[in-house]
């Protein structure tokens, strides 16, 4: 869908754009903007982990779009990541945003925790061109596409003490995308499995 020239419609605030999906519109965004499109961990809800962002949207002056999983996750089949109920859920979304508020079609960013993250990078490692960053929060997996874009921007934040997703597993992860052909930037932190508030800030840079 075309982006729209100016916000039509889409008060303020929190509001229910489809079944699927919520979005969060900082008052002072009124021109284009950055959007984050946010996956809620397992057997989260999309409204806990939007509120949980709300503070860096007024800062940033971004749009938060965040979406609510089909079952208890997010699928882990690479068809199903493609082409299953989430998938569609997610064009509904977009194409009612980029309806009904400013995007900045260029700067549309997908911000994953835990399974959340994981779902980030299989479906935005194959979406280069609609998700030009990917900052990935304590993921567990990544179905890397056949033909990866290198110029992707991918940020990893994971805990050195996860009893959750160990970090020995997310290291394998890591060298497989490396192999792949992307060039993830990780950071990690003396933590568990949270989203570490340092590095979500150096994610959303």
């Amino acid at each position: 869908a075309a982006p729209a020239a100016e916000a039509q419609g889409l008060a303020p605030g929190t509001s229910r754009l489809t079944k699927a999906a919520l979005v969060y519109r900082p008052a002072r965004v009124t021109e284009p903007s950055a959007v984050i499109i946010l996956l809620h961990g397992a057997g989260g809800r999309a409204d806990h982990f939007l509120r949980e962002f709300t503070r860096f949207a007024d800062e940033r002056g971004v749009l938060l779009l965040a979406l609510q999983s089909d079952g208890g996750s997010w699928p882990r089949r690479s068809q199903e990541v493609s082409r299953g109920p989430d998938a569609v859920n997610f064009n509904e979304a977009l194409a009612a945003l980029t309806a009904r508020a400013p995007v900045d079609l260029s700067r549309v960013v997908l911000l994953g925790f835990s399974d959340g993250a994981s779902h980030a990078l299989s479906f935005g490692l194959a979406r280069p061109k609609t998700f030009r960053a990917i900052p990935a929060m304590s993921p567990a997996y990544a179905l890397a596409p056949p033909r990866p874009d290198p110029t992707q921007p991918i940020f990893i934040g994971h805990g050195r003490r996860d009893n959750v997703l160990p970090a020995a597993n997310v290291r394998e992860m890591i060298k497989g995308l490396e192999g792949a052909g992307n060039r993830p930037e990780v950071r990690w932190f003396n933590g568990g499995h949270r989203i570490d508030p340092t590095l979500l800030n150096a994610g959303l840079d």
